[in-house]
């Protein structure tokens, strides 16, 4: 047993078999053996608590990440597939996207129809299209961050499980930006509603799109936007610290990242 690392794969020399570690577990010792690995009774017995899940959650994700290094052919030319399939579908959901957009500007029925629709389908409407201008938008520049999410989830799950829980993240990633457009027509209607009952001059209107601007300009120079942007800049930093297993973590990962994207507009 290695006493300064994991190990993720061992080779039986009795019947041959590639062991790996079950989900959940940093390596082949954690999951078979008769105590966990030096790393992790290391871990348990001098880290503090509330930092010890977080410095194990960091160790399985790295080992995953160089298990990749230890796939023979056989077993990466199914990982690739999937990643390929992924990172296409993406692209044309995005492709997709745009191509409604653009027909959606050329044609002159649909923009009086989007101008001014019936009442009870103005939100929808008004929805429909701000989750498609986000597929549009942001599926390509998430790409890096769900393909990276797949590699650790294809190494640490089956094949399976690893591409239901990549499409539970983008689902809630995409789940971010709709609750993001309905806040965004909220704040249309009470800016109308509250424009109306103050009966404002095209003066008073305009000084106060002017502070709304200065204020999203202010943003741009906070804490809190360097650290949405941190987190969205550099995908392997936000898995390291901010994984969770299951399908439910899956999820959870998803809003997470949402989160962070929206907060570096």
């Amino acid at each position: 047993m290695p006493t300064d690392a994991c190990q993720f794969f061992y080779d039986c020399r009795g019947c041959g078999e590639r062991l790996k570690p079950e989900a959940g577990d940093c390596c082949v010792f954690c999951s078979y053996g008769t105590m966990p690995c030096p790393p992790i009774q290391l871990n348990r017995s001098h880290s503090a608590p509330r930092e010890g899940p977080h410095l194990l959650g960091i160790m399985r994700i790295a080992v995953a990440f160089r298990a990749i290094g230890g796939l023979d052919k056989a077993q990466l030319a199914p990982l690739r597939v999937q990643h390929n399939v992924i990172l296409v579908l993406l692209l044309a959901l995005a492709a997709a996207a745009w191509a409604v957009l653009v027909w959606q500007h050329g044609d002159a029925t649909m923009d009086m129809a989007m101008a001014s629709p019936p009442i009870g389908l103005r939100a929808p409407l008004f929805l429909a299209s701000w989750v498609v201008m986000m597929m549009a938008m942001m599926f390509p520049t998430a790409a890096p961050m769900i393909l990276a999410f797949h590699r650790v989830q294809a190494v640490k799950y089956q094949l399976d499980v690893a591409l239901v829980s990549t499409w539970v993240f983008v689902g809630a990633y995409l789940l971010v930006w709709a609750f993001a457009g309905i806040a965004a027509y909220a704040g249309v209607l009470a800016a109308e509603t509250a424009a109306a009952r103050a009966a404002l001059t095209p003066a008073a209107e305009a000084q106060v799109g002017g502070v709304i601007l200065l204020v999203a300009g202010i943003y741009q120079l906070t804490p809190l936007k360097e650290l949405c942007l941190s987190k969205c800049r550099t995908p392997i930093r936000f898995i390291m610290t901010s994984w969770r297993d299951g399908t439910a973590g899956a999820f959870r990962m998803g809003l997470l990242h949402g989160i962070y994207c929206l907060g570096c507009c």
